[in-house]
């Protein structure tokens, strides 16, 4: 049996690092940057226009269409951000640092701004292709958008396949797993324990359905934004001499052409590079098209406001949230890059737990109630970001397969929770990593021969506001 594990463990590695290679990198770089400079960098320009139909629009009353299982625009980011303000903000960000080095935060900074757009697009095209089912609910989303846009029935029903598997993956065993492990370190609860709390739970709220999981997401997301935030910012004063320090080591890494104990020349700029695109992909999903589902939800009448969401989500999830996890773990001295970093030229020997080096980083300045602050941080995070994949998973089921096969998805899904819990963490991020990587291939596809559409759309809004 153990072989057989190790067989496939070692396959599921080969499948990561053939996916995950130059080319799936420059896809991801070379989408963000045509939307950047095709929409003339829209997220830099117009600053000013985004942060007032996101945060500024909190202060205006939002809209809801009733008698539909619709959301307001911020219950639809939030339910999207459910999906992606999870572990990878913190356990991830701790394993991109063991893996890639501080100079993998960098490449998450680059992939974060770039990315910025592609999700922008991504949800300007869910807007324009989504369409109402028989009940009058919005359906919307890259399988939506692949089909109707594209005209491929195929990648439509590809996307939708690995999106389904994605959410056991991504959404569902790498969050249960991390809950999982930070419980038992932290409170030494057994993981069967939390996987059978943690499942029950998932299964009330996905009865529910969208407007449930919005509403518990805007209440869950914010509070726990914020609580997260504060808890890093004081974890940082603390530590605010080594700041500098900290910040040089990002940039200084993210170009270092050696590694740290020497061997072949290159390798540790390709490691921090790698792992920081994927950590930032798995931590905000741009580019692989997830967050459209939630977004395309909204009762938003404006697909391009829409799309700014998805520009404030990104940066307040990788640029802000990501980064204070990175300070917190490289100014705690808990991090150690001589120690964390055994690289011979070949590979890393070492891969430290993440959940384990976070916690300590908190515990650090905060003592036990650092460490008891991260395990309810990480519970909320991964929590919000399960029920979000859940009905990522279900809307993809429905429109390939039909409402017949979505209770049994449910309990697939609520028994997958179980599953994740009792397995190896670093088998299981790799399972996610692929899933990611897959769901990128059809998305990137459709957003590259899509453009037109793109571009049309956001011509024509700013067009309209400059006549107000």
């Amino acid at each position: 049996m153990n072989t057989i594990f190790t067989i496939c463990s070692e396959l599921i590695k080969h499948i990561e690092q053939f996916l995950w290679g130059n080319a799936m990198l420059l896809a991801f770089f070379l989408v963000g940057l045509f939307y950047t400079v095709q929409t003339n960098f829209f997220q830099f320009i117009h600053i000013r226009l985004w942060l007032s139909m996101t945060v500024g629009s909190l202060t205006r009353q939002q809209k809801k269409e009733k008698g539909k299982q619709s959301l307001s625009p911020f219950q639809a980011m939030s339910a999207a951000l459910a999906g992606s303000m999870g572990i990878g903000n913190i356990v991830g960000v701790a394993a991109a640092l063991t893996a890639g080095g501080p100079g993998a935060i960098f490449w998450m900074w680059i992939s974060a701004l770039l990315g910025a757009m592609t999700k922008y697009a991504e949800i300007v095209l869910g807007f324009h292709y989504r369409y109402r089912d028989k009940q009058k609910n919005w359906i919307g989303g890259p399988m939506v958008y692949l089909k109707e846009g594209l005209k491929s029935p195929f990648l439509s029903a590809c996307f939708s396949v690995i999106c389904i598997v994605g959410s056991f993956a991504m959404g569902n065993m790498t969050q249960g797993n991390s809950m999982a492990e930070i419980l038992n370190y932290t409170f030494d609860i057994p993981v069967l324990v939390t996987g059978f709390v943690t499942a029950a739970l998932i299964a009330f709220v996905i009865i529910g359905g969208v407007e449930r999981i919005g509403k518990l997401s805007s209440v869950l997301i914010p509070f726990m934004s914020v609580l997260y935030i504060a808890a890093c910012l004081v974890v940082i004063a603390a530590n605010i001499t080594k700041v500098p320090a900290a910040v040089w080591s990002i940039f200084s890494y993210a170009f270092r052409l050696k590694p740290v104990l020497g061997g072949v020349g290159g390798y540790y700029l390709k490691t921090a590079l790698r792992t920081g695109v994927m950590r930032g992909v798995f931590s905000n999903e741009a580019g692989i098209g997830s967050s459209v589902i939630a977004h395309a939800a909204s009762s938003a009448t404006e697909g391009v406001e829409q799309g700014m969401w998805g520009i404030f989500e990104v940066l307040l999830d990788t640029v802000v949230v990501c980064t204070l996890t990175a300070l917190v773990i490289l100014t705690s001295g808990v991090y150690d890059v001589q120690i964390y970093h055994a690289v011979n030229g070949q590979g890393i020997l070492a891969l430290p737990d993440g959940a384990t080096l976070a916690t300590d980083a908190f515990s650090s300045v905060l003592g036990s109630f650092g460490q008891s602050f991260l395990t309810f941080a990480t519970v909320i995070f991964a929590f919000a970001t399960m029920i979000a994949w859940a009905h990522y998973g279900e809307q993809c089921v429905v429109y390939l397969l039909g409402q017949k096969y979505l209770y049994p998805y449910k309990v697939i899904y609520v028994f997958s929770v179980l599953l994740g819990c009792v397995m190896r963490m670093d088998v299981v991020w790799r399972i996610a990593d692929n899933m990611n990587a897959l769901m990128a291939i059809p998305n990137l596809i459709a957003l590259a021969f899509l453009r037109k559409v793109v571009l049309l759309d956001t011509q024509n809004y700013l067009g309209r506001i400059k006549k107000q």
